[in-house]
Formats: structure tokens, C-alpha cells, sequence
């Protein structure tokens, strides 16, 4: 059987997915719920609570579960891959759609950022250079572009590298663009990560590039992430969903910030 990241099968995996999509907007559920919904015995249901709770993802009650959404919180990659997927393929045209021939690009490990690997997965003359493991098997079987792989400690939350090394890296390389990912965003206080390395390295990428493009759909407006690691002073332009409140999107041009809606 096929596997899906760090060794589930597929089938395990959609149906986790499924779970975490439900709680993604209702915020709590029932077992007996899932196991109708999902056509799964309510011990299966109940391990991938168990599983899921680990990751610390959801945390389980004694009939079900609710979603974790603490400023700590961060959500498996597994998990983000299945959210808000149309809005991140639209972002992610239009992010390609600003890349030139000869363009140097730094890529952050997301699925936002995997999302715009796709799309320049097939584009000539251009460098990509990224932390991620995923955008490295995306770039690397395509062929197309030039690609340059960060190393440093694996971090499988994340599929990709950060750390010290990671850091070093980046001191001695130049770029034309850094396309970001982020957790969370606010009008305010700016761009924020539930981790500290995350963040780290995240500052190291934003100083390293000519220009500073933030990649995120509109569902980052609602969410507070503990380490801060840009003011939108340090950001030339923001690509997001045609989702997001106009208020919002507003406060953010307002801070200089050029707002591309896709």
C-alpha cells in the first residue's frame, strides 16, 4: 500500500485529515459522530484521536475531541496540507506569476510555499534555494529549475531543516525573493510562528532577500502565534485570498504593504 508522510497509510492518513477538517470548523466533535461519518469502528476513531492528540493537534475528551488552538499550537504537516487547498493553488499562480527569468528564490518550508513549487515546478532560468523537503522532491523530479537544499536538524513537524546550520547558511547567500509562509498574521503586531526556531530562521530568509513576499491564505488572519519574527514594515507584499475582510486588508496597506488578492 502506498504511504503518505512519516509512514501512515493513505488511507489512515485522509481519514485523520478528514478529522481535522471537521474540528477546523466546528471545534469539537463526538466519536460516535466519526465513526458514522467515516464508516470507521469506534476504536479506530478513538486510536487516531490518541494519534492526533500526540501531535498535539487536537486534545481528546472522553467522548470525542477538540481542536488544539493555543498560541502554541502547531498544526502537522499532514494536517495543513488538505486546508484551505483551492485558495493556496491561487496564491500560489499568482506568486509564479511575479517570477522572472534569472530570477534567485528563496523558498520557506510550508504547504503555501509547496503550493508555488507546483507552479514553477516546469520554469527554466530560475534558482530556487528552500529548507523544505518537500519543495526539494518537487523541484528535484522536475528537473527544470536549479535547486540549492538548506541543511540542518530535520524537523518532521515541519518536513523540513532549521537550526544553527540552516542559519549559517543563509548569511552568505543574496536573493531576488523570499516567498514566506506564516501561522498567524494581525494588522498589528505582524507576521507570528508557534516556534522559536521556526521564527529564527524565517528572520535569517527575510534578510538575505532583495524583496519580501508573504504567501498565506486569509485564515491566517484569525490566528496568535507566540514568537513574532517580522513587523510588516520588513514585507513588500502580501499574496492572499480573495477571502479576507477588506478591513483587514485595508490596515495592512495602510502599514505600506502592497495586498495582492488571488
Amino acid at each position: 500500500m502506498d504511504e503518505a508522510p512519516w509512514g501512515y497509510t493513505r488511507v489512515k492518513a485522509q481519514r485523520q485529515l478528514t478529522i481535522l477538517e471537521i474540528l477546523q470548523h466546528e471545534r469539537t466533535v463526538e466519536i460516535a459522530r466519526l465513526s458514522q461519518d467515516l464508516s470507521a469502528s469506534r476504536v479506530t476513531i478513538r486510536r487516531d484521536l490518541l494519534e492526533l492528540e500526540h501531535q498535539g493537534l487536537v486534545r481528546a475528551t472522553r467522548g470525542g475531541a477538540i481542536l488544539n488552538e493555543s498560541a502554541t499550537y502547531e498544526p502537522a504537516y499532514l494536517a495543513k496540507m488538505g486546508h484551505a487547498k483551492d485558495e493556496k493553488v491561487r496564491i500560489a499562480r499568482a506568486a509564479a506569476a511575479m517570477v522572472l527569468p534569472g530570477d534567485t528564490l528563496l523558498l520557506d518550508a510550508g504547504t503555501t510555499t509547496a503550493a508555488l513549487a507546483e507552479a514553477l515546478a516546469h520554469t527554466r532560468d530560475i534558482t530556487v534555494i528552500s529548507n523544505s523537503l518537500t519543495i526539494a522532491n518537487i523541484l528535484t523530479r522536475n528537473r527544470a529549475a536549479r535547486f540549492i537544499m538548506i541543511g540542518g536538524t530535520y524537523r518532521e513537524l515541519s518536513q523540513a531543516f532549521f537550526g544553527p546550520k540552516a542559519e549559517e547558511a543563509l548569511r552568505s547567500i543574496r536573493v531576488d525573493r523570499a516567498f514566506i509562509g506564516t501561522e498567524g498574521m494581525e494588522p498589528e503586531r505582524g507576521l507570528e510562528v508557534p516556534d522559536e526556531g521556526d521564527a529564527s530562521l524565517k528572520r535569517a530568509m527575510i534578510h538575505c532577500a532583495r524583496e519580501v513576499v508573504v504567501v498565506a491564505d486569509h485564515t491566517k488572519f484569525a490566528l496568535v502565534r507566540l514568537h513574532t519574527f517580522a513587523t510588516w514594515s520588513m514585507v513588500g507584499r502580501l499574496i492572499t485570498g480573495c477571502e479576507a475582510s477588506p478591513e483587514i486588508i485595508r490596515r495592512i496597506q495602510d502599514a505600506g504593504v502592497d495586498v495582492v488578492l488571488a
